[in-house]
């Protein structure tokens, strides 16, 4: 069923990406956990970091160059799966008017390494967690096909074909409905087996005027906090004396000769202005020689 979705619907369904955390898939941006943080409602929006901006806007050129090749595309779809013991929905990047195919556009190499492995244009050696999200697309879209359409650092634009395999799509299924059964419907909260990244933790809604009691593990974390800033500290002044020791040996010259060979230079730089004025200022480097 073809539909629409805003943030408090997003909340009361599972999507191809919460699916990939709660399979535990490398690669999937989020754990089991902050899904059900979000999903109870206790987690601000996630909004996004350099890479998804990147994505987000080369996306439509993507579109197009799928456009191109497919024929006209419906963009920004959502579709809630029908007949399941739990409420998931897909937002498909487009699909195909003709077919009702579901379209994924992807984009890798742009900020930094290819993620994954990617094979030959045409086939659907695509990286695991995208094969995952497309099994459900097409769960979603109740479609045979899903065309991933992707631009790759150093490749170019590259077209894949993943066909439905029911034997994943019921394994996803069951699994995905065991974990909603468990921790929506029943309340259980996941056990934590590995410390919360601190991004997720930052966008934790605080109850105010709250206070819990902490055990022996919260007093040892704030013993290891309370080294670790000391530590740090210490570190940052002797690396600010050390500083200060060479620029007085070298005077008033921007560059000296260490016996080894390497060079020790204060030389003056500029940062252009773009929202804020340009300013000017000196970075100490020590060269090889």
């Amino acid at each position: 069923m073809i539909t629409t979705i805003n943030e408090t619907e997003r909340q009361t369904r599972l999507h191809s990406t919460d699916v990939c955390a709660i399979l535990g898939l490398e690669g999937a941006r989020k754990t089991g956990r902050e899904v059900w943080l979000e999903k109870t409602g206790r987690l601000e929006p996630w909004k996004g970091n350099k890479s998804t901006d990147a994505g987000n806007y080369l996306e439509p050129s993507v579109l197009d160059y799928a456009e191109a090749e497919l024929g006209p595309l419906e963009r920004n779809v959502v579709c809630v799966a029908a007949g399941l013991d739990f409420p998931l929905a897909a937002t498909l990047d487009a699909r195909v008017i003709a077919t009702g195919e579901p379209v994924e556009a992807k984009t890798s190499g742009i900020t930094g390494p290819i993620y994954g492995d990617w094979g030959d244009a045409g086939s659907d050696l695509i990286p695991q967690l995208y094969l995952v999200q497309t099994s459900v697309q097409m769960l979603c879209a109740e479609a045979e096909r899903d065309h991933v359409y992707a631009l790759l650092g150093g490749r170019g634009f590259l077209n894949y074909l993943v066909h439905r395999d029911e034997q994943v799509i019921e394994a996803i299924a069951e699994r995905c409905a065991r974990w909603w059964d468990l921790h929506i419907e029943k309340g259980v909260e996941p056990a934590i087996t590995e410390p919360i990244p601190m991004e997720v933790l930052k966008r934790l809604r605080r109850q105010p005027s709250k206070t819990v009691a902490l055990d022996d593990d919260a007093d040892l974390a704030v013993a290891e906090l309370e080294a670790a800033k000391a530590t740090k500290s210490a570190a940052e002044k002797m690396c600010e004396n050390a500083q200060s020791k060479l620029l007085t040996l070298l005077g008033d010259a921007e560059a000296g000769q260490l016996p080894d060979g390497r060079v020790v230079t204060y030389l003056q730089t500029t940062r252009k202005g773009f929202s804020v004025a340009e300013t000017t200022y000196r970075t100490l480097r020590i060269k090889k020689g």
